[in-house]
């Protein structure tokens, strides 16, 4: 007969970032029997307006933790880390056809990677946000992790491009959280109804993820080796219909190596939780 765990923390590593959260019952880890689960019952607003709204928040949030996942470490033939650049692209025509965007900007990455790189293989490695601006014409917000220092930079991608209007911005060293000022500034409108249904990010393939470690003594065992004076935030999160009281708290270890042997060591492997 299988045994059924439980933890009481589960621990989120996203690049530098920690999310431990706490909870105030025990939680169970193994899936529930298909037989076994219920749907809470929600009052209030509709279940779909309701499935939408989490639908956004996830996707957000997942957004987030891609970034920081990625922000420092891939490294260049020297070993030293990419400097991360954050180009905003626009359409001078009045572009809302959504999947025609997507293929127009899909056909200007090949072009930058073959530029960059002299070859068709994908090795940029990049996270792009979806956006409509007010007059309801697409533009995007790109993060790449991996462009070589290159003179002359903004006209290449202006010239490639060759859509509209770019602006090229490398990462300020002291945003200890770059995925959170990202997410902000690349999701201004929190809830964009025009992207429910839809991908409001997409990424290249060949980046990090997020890992989510659930074994109690995995997650004691890693974040014995974390300071208490890494924590960056504290939240006492209420209990839903979804998940009991938990205690949120935010650490910044901002220590590659130890992240990488956190990784390798213990939880090598996992993916990103699409349920976090």
């Amino acid at each position: 007969m299988q045994t059924v765990r439980y933890t009481s923390q589960k621990l989120i590593i996203s690049g530098s970032i920690f999310e431990l959260k706490t909870y105030s019952t025990r939680m169970r880890i193994d899936p529930l029997p298909q037989s076994k689960k219920r749907r809470p019952v929600i009052e209030g607003r509709s279940a779909k307006e309701r499935r939408e709204e989490s639908s956004l928040y996830r996707s957000k949030q997942e957004l987030r933790r891609l970034i920081n996942a990625n922000v420092g470490f891939h490294l260049k033939p020297d070993e030293a880390p990419y400097m991360p650049l954050f180009i905003t692209f626009t359409f001078r025509e009045n572009m809302t056809d959504l999947k025609q965007a997507n293929y127009i900007f899909t056909k200007f990455i090949q072009r930058f990677n073959h530029s960059l790189f002299g070859m068709k293989k994908s090795i940029l490695k990049y996270i792009v946000a979806i956006e409509f601006q007010k007059r309801g014409a697409v533009h995007y917000h790109a993060i790449f992790f991996n462009i070589p220092y290159r003179r002359g930079l903004k006209q290449l991608v202006s010239n490639l491009w060759g859509e509209g209007f770019v602006k090229v911005e490398s990462i300020k060293k002291h945003i200890s959280d770059v995925g959170n000022y990202l997410t902000k500034y690349m999701t201004k409108e929190q809830f964009d109804k025009r992207l429910v249904g839809k991908k409001c990010y997409f990424s290249s393939r060949n980046i990090f993820r997020s890992v989510l470690v659930e074994e109690q003594e995995k997650v004691t065992t890693i974040m014995h080796f974390v300071k208490p004076e890494q924590k960056v935030f504290e939240r006492l999160i209420a209990a839903t219909a979804y998940s009991p009281e938990y205690l949120y708290q935010k650490y910044n270890v901002n220590n590659p190596g130890f992240v990488r042997g956190a990784l390798d060591l213990i939880a090598k492997g996992s993916y990103l939780n699409p349920k976090l």
